[in-house]
């Protein structure tokens, strides 16, 4: 199961990434949730990301670039910005290009605020985030192919309907995990001011609790926050 490894990126030739390492070092600021729990930490939040998915990446990526939308790009730059042709739209009407994006690409549009909101507030990367990704894009290319393997075996065409619908299923969780994480944050922590430096302590302020008898209880994080 080498593709669901949670381990940080590799350079060519499987090598641990030196850059990656020391900057996780330097910067030690974790998520105030990761996606595994993000469900149970911020419940409203999931529920939105889950039932109004397009929406809330709309309001997300406002919340993200802190209400200045001369900030916003097409996926913030992150995924083929050079060879669109997006420049005009966003300059002129940022928040019908957001729209526009959380509907034609709705899981680059998640992915961009994500990675625009760790990089700008420098959050390591929690490995479970990169092994529930790393499932959904797993079973999304399992099901292409069994859809295409469909067109040629008749028997397959049911068994490649579960599988998208397992892997639809999925994405949306996944997607919705991901928009509750970066609400719980963005709630949290309105602004990059308002957010702690990482010195590689403790996830949040809510993940410090006390220790005893070797096992670390966890309070319920963010309830009711979106």
């Amino acid at each position: 199961m080498c593709f669901l490894s949670g381990s940080p990126p590799k350079k060519k030739g499987g090598k641990p990434n030196p850059d990656y390492q020391r900057d996780s070092q330097k910067l030690g600021k974790e998520w105030e949730t990761g996606m595994c729990h993000a469900c149970c930490n911020n419940c409203p939040g999931c529920f939105c990301g889950c039932f109004f998915p397009c929406c809330f990446a709309c309001h997300l990526r406002g919340r993200v670039l802190e209400g200045d939308w001369s900030r916003y790009a097409c996926c913030q730059k992150m995924c083929c910005y050079d060879k669109l042709c997006c420049q005009t739209c966003e300059n002129n009407c940022p928040q019908c290009t957001m729209m526009c994006e959380s509907v034609l690409c709705l899981g680059l549009a998640v992915t961009s605020t994500k990675n625009y909101l760790q990089q700008d507030r420098q959050i390591v990367t929690d490995p479970c985030d990169n092994r529930l990704i790393a499932f959904s894009n797993c079973l999304m290319i399992l099901s292409c192919v069994c859809d295409i393997l469909a067109c040629f075996i008749p028997g397959l065409e049911d068994a490649a309907c579960i599988i998208g619908c397992i892997s639809d299923t999925v994405f949306c969780m996944v997607q919705a995990c991901a928009q509750a994480q970066v609400g719980l944050e963005t709630s949290k922590y309105k602004t990059k001011q308002d957010s702690p430096k990482g010195s590689g302590q403790q996830r949040g302020s809510h993940q410090q609790q006390q220790r005893g008898g070797g096992r670390v209880s966890q309070q319920p994080r963010g309830a009711g926050r979106v």
